[in-house]
């Protein structure tokens, strides 16, 4: 979690103080700060699509790293490669847990051809496929499933918080409240 913390906090900086180094919009010039800022963000990037999403990231921590010295080009080679890296391992993750799960399934389920490691990646790789494509051949039908996934992070946020409140608690002290009273809040803005 402390290293999730870390890459969101990077994220921030690169997509805030990165983009508005500067913005080069080819012919029609270089923006920088607020402006730089209000090309990305002057409208509701949600509507956009993914590479809209990806490129203030990309942009800023290229501009961050061209300010220590590396060729522009270099940073953006390197963002596209972390976020690739960081995209194909989370894909790998997910794909191995849900063999996983579906193993486990067949083992208390009694079906012992889903316990194959063989067919159970299987399962998984073409149950993802066919979220993915639920939707038609755009491949944006396993976007239903984002909302749920923001709110199941949130909710183990929230646990981990709780079982940090409680422990703290036990060890005695005032320490307890300053998680307590960050519960609290997370729980009032769900």
């Amino acid at each position: 979690m402390l290293l999730e913390v870390l890459l969101a906090v990077l994220i921030l900086i690169c997509v805030g103080a990165g983009i508005g180094i500067a913005l080069n919009l080819g012919e029609s010039g270089v923006l920088t700060g607020q402006a730089a800022w209000h090309h990305y963000y002057g409208t509701w990037i949600g509507a956009k699509g993914l590479s809209d999403k990806i490129a203030p990231v990309v942009e800023g921590a290229a501009n961050l790293m061209a300010s220590f010295g590396l060729p522009l080009a270099l940073g953006v080679t390197l963002m596209g490669v972390f976020i690739s890296s960081f995209a194909g391992t989370t894909l790998d993750t997910a794909v191995r847990v849900q063999r996983y799960v579906i193993g486990e399934l067949a083992y208390d389920l009694k079906i012992p051809l889903l316990g194959s490691r063989w067919i159970a990646t299987s399962f998984a790789v073409v149950t993802a496929a066919g979220l993915a494509f639920a939707t038609g051949a755009n491949g944006k039908g396993a976007m239903k499933l984002w909302p749920l996934f923001g709110t199941a992070n949130q909710l183990l946020a929230a646990l981990a918080l709780l079982v940090v409140t409680i422990y703290l608690k036990h060890r005695g002290g005032q320490w307890y409240l300053v998680s307590a009273i960050r519960h609290l809040m997370s729980e009032s803005e769900s």
